[in-house]
């Protein structure tokens, strides 16, 4: 997971299209137009990565419903799947975009205020697989009806926090329709 965080400018560089995908619901029409992100690197070169999350939280460390979306290296397959779980589980935006724990991530961040100082809007993507058609199917991608925000944006908004549990749980209840691996992850 390569995690990038970079302010928004009023000027409209850097990283302020990261808030274009919505404030506290997604704007779909934004996210049909903009469903993949392109990152240069001068090793790979030019690579597309599909967004699987667009999320608010709070950067906050010290924040009862913290969630590290920066975390990078992962112990093994079972911790990268929850942290995808947990990145999902957010979401503004249900996308038809699959994901497994042999995929890589790219996490893009910027400082958003929908509550607080210190709130953050987190655009997550995986990176297209070898012979994976860059496209994306926009029209199966759906408003998420109960994305998981941290306990003060209920205080503020109103609403009901919705439970989160782990992958584990969610898979073998049936819960979870956008992962493609093998599933037998190893590790904790």
């Amino acid at each position: 997971n390569v995690v990038m965080h970079g302010h928004h400018m009023m000027d409209g560089s850097m990283f302020s299209n990261l808030l274009k995908y919505g404030k506290t619901s997604i704007d779909m029409d934004f996210y049909k137009k903009s469903p993949t992100i392109t990152f240069t690197t001068p090793d790979a070169g030019e690579c597309v990565y599909k967004i699987i999350s667009v999320f608010k939280t709070t950067g906050d460390k010290n924040h009862p419903d913290y969630f590290n979306y920066m975390q990078g290296d992962f112990s093994s397959n079972a911790e990268f799947m929850n942290f995808i779980y947990n990145v999902r589980a957010r979401s503004l935006v249900n996308t038809d975009v699959d994901i497994n724990e042999k995929d890589k991530l790219i996490t893009l961040s910027t400082c958003s205020y929908e509550v607080h100082d210190n709130y953050r809007t987190v655009v997550v993507a995986r990176k297209t697989r070898t012979g994976e058609s860059e496209k994306v199917n926009v029209a199966n991608a759906e408003k998420n009806k109960h994305p998981y925000f941290p306990s003060d944006y209920y205080y503020r908004f109103g609403g009901t926090q919705p439970k989160l549990t782990s992958f584990k749980t969610e898979y073998k209840k049936g819960n979870i329709d956008w992962y493609d691996g093998g599933g037998n992850l190893k590790g904790s």
